[in-house]
């Protein structure tokens, strides 16, 4: 059982204080860092790696003055961890730019979404750790073409649940869905459509590091971004990464946005509640300008639970040692308490997400 309040752990100081110089640039907390021990360094950077931030922070910390940087080898292991995502971002983008190429092609546009596309917010997009390259493809013929197209390829195709299918392309995985926004309450698919048909310029175009293609515009990504956050923590948990892109479009993107009608979508999902809550978060612990967010926050969503859920559980919860597996020690944590917890947390503010989760998860295994 862990004991010591989280959020005053020496490790999880330094790494939040960290992370908010690589998101904004705001300056070091230098005391934070006096007598910090190898120890310490390992447990901030084994935090980084959980929660997939792991480049921003190695790059962070070499930005210190040298007194306090962390000793070798552990400065060497940051140095070379941060070479290696940036060799690994310049790849997917490689591959991004190859894909879409074939999708056009096909007389298909691709739509990229999260990863590489969010990356774009950040000050240095290849600090960011990539994942999937995750397209969206407008279902029926779109959807359907491009999965043929992959058939053909002869890649190993397989679906997920959630109406998504995924196969690995030269060493990355990727996945195709065909919902952009993948809300699990199905009573909302009619509003969201009518939403999507309403904007005019949903799809902009990117042309950054190495690819071009189509990204959703500022609006729907706020909208994708935030339902993915919540269709993960209903379920098994999210990392602190997802929170990061969000602050990150928000901090950029924020003039462009209509708080008014982004508020009124959010009370129509039924999730405003927990995006109060998930405001709060990034304003308090991340580090993001209150005035930078869509809407003004409400003195209700003050909460602490929520920073201290995702840093205990990581990166989609792989790593909670308040759920241990004894029979999968190296696995994802024991799942049902995990989804328990979850159900129990996230129901009063997201009933009818929190309440679909399971129900889609076990339909979308057998409609396509």
């Amino acid at each position: 059982m862990i004991k010591q309040d989280i959020l005053y752990q020496k490790s999880v100081v330094v790494f939040l204080d960290l992370l908010k110089f690589a998101l904004w640039g705001k300056p070091l907390a230098l005391d934070k860092f006096q007598e910090l021990k190898n120890p310490d360094w390992e447990n901030v950077y084994r935090l980084a790696y959980f929660q997939t931030l792991d480049g921003l922070i190695a790059h962070a910390a070499q930005q210190l003055p040298s007194y306090f940087m962390p000793e070798q080898p552990m400065l060497y292991k940051m140095i070379l961890r941060e070479q290696q995502i940036r060799e690994k971002n310049e790849k997917m983008n490689t591959i991004i730019s190859e894909l879409d190429g074939l999708y056009n092609a096909e007389g298909i546009r691709p739509i990229l979404q999260k990863g590489q596309a969010v990356a774009q917010y950040y000050p240095d997009p290849f600090l960011r750790v990539c994942g999937d390259i995750d397209w969206y493809f407008e279902r029926g013929f779109p959807y359907n073409k491009a999965f043929k197209l992959m058939v053909d390829l002869k890649t190993n195709i397989h679906f997920h649940s959630g109406y998504s299918c995924g196969y690995d392309w030269k060493g990355l995985h990727v996945e195709h869905h065909q919902r952009l926004i993948q809300a699990r309450n199905p009573w909302n698919l009619k509003f969201l459509n009518k939403l999507l048909t309403e904007e005019k310029e949903a799809f902009e175009p990117i042309s950054s590091q190495g690819f071009q293609t189509h990204m959703p515009n500022p609006f729907l990504n706020s909208i994708m971004l935030n339902v993915h956050i919540l269709s993960h923590q209903v379920g098994y948990g999210i990392g602190l990464r997802q929170l990061c892109d969000v602050a990150r479009l928000y901090h950029t993107q924020y003039q462009k946005l209509d708080g008014d009608r982004l508020k009124f979508v959010y009370k129509k999902l039924g999730v405003l509640a927990w995006m109060n809550k998930l405001h709060y978060t990034l304003v308090k612990y991340m580090g993001l300008r209150e005035e930078n967010l869509p809407f003004p926050l409400e003195k209700k969503s003050v909460n602490d639970w929520m920073i201290k859920d995702i840093l205990f559980a990581g990166n989609f919860a792989f790593h909670d040692p308040r759920f241990p597996d004894i029979n999968n020690p190296m696995g994802r944590m024991n799942r049902i308490p995990r989804l328990f917890y979850s159900f129990r947390r996230y129901l009063p503010l997201a009933p009818s997400e929190t309440v679909a989760f399971p129900i889609i998860q076990v339909i979308s295994k057998f409609h396509r």
